[in-house]
């Protein structure tokens, strides 16, 4: 991915980045949460962190899995409309759609 310009954090084996995320998120947790209404980085301070390191989009390590992190409006535009097919949603299990119901994040197709 890095011959495509794709930055991120480097791979440890067997955790990937969990242990940093981890790290991250709970010395965010210890620090008492301002007045304004910026949660962000507190609620995900690795990915607050990682986009003003890597750019807008970056390549993380969930264990031994990559997961392409996409923060830019207008790529999120394009894989959320996705009218040839190229990015398939991930089949929930049967109870998680009936606590979410038929909507945007678990159908498939126009209803």
């Amino acid at each position: 991915m890095s011959l495509q310009g794709v930055k991120g954090p480097s791979y440890r084996f067997f955790h990937g980045n969990s242990k940093e995320v981890m790290s991250m998120q709970k010395e965010a947790m210890a620090r008492p949460l301002g007045l304004s209404n910026n949660i962000f980085p507190t609620l995900l301070p690795h990915v607050h962190c990682w986009t003003n390191l890597y750019g807008k989009n970056y390549l993380q390590w969930y264990g031994p899995q990559p997961q392409m992190v996409i923060t830019d409006p207008e790529l999120i535009k394009e894989i959320l409309s996705d009218r040839e097919k190229l990015y398939p949603k991930t089949k929930v299990p049967e109870y998680v759609q009936k606590v979410l119901g038929d909507g945007v994040a678990t159908s498939e197709g126009e209803k």
